[in-house]
């Protein structure tokens, strides 16, 4: 349990803040029961701008759809067949 929110910790935005200056003391930490709080963790850059690579993606898609006149159940339709096509191909 203490591993496991030590883990956590380690990720926090506290922890990284100027290298790591804001890290608390073991003891302290121990002694405050730390690892009962959730720290606030961020999505690092690489994970929001794959967020934002894929919002963008899907707004091209839909926009496409639009054109070419494609109604929205059959491109749900598209999109679960090629995601199962990926699963065959994965397996």
């Amino acid at each position: 349990m203490i591993l496991t929110a030590l883990d956590k910790w380690k990720r926090c935005d506290l922890w990284k803040k100027d290298d790591g200056q804001y890290i608390m003391h073991t003891r302290r930490w121990l002694h405050g029961r730390c690892w009962e709080v959730t720290p606030t963790i961020t999505k690092s850059k690489v994970q929001q701008e794959k967020q934002a690579i894929e919002a963008n993606r899907q707004q091209r898609l839909k926009k496409w759809a639009e054109q070419l006149r494609i109604p929205p159940r059959k491109m749900e339709l598209t999109k679960k067949f090629k995601e199962l096509r990926q699963a065959k191909r994965g397996k």
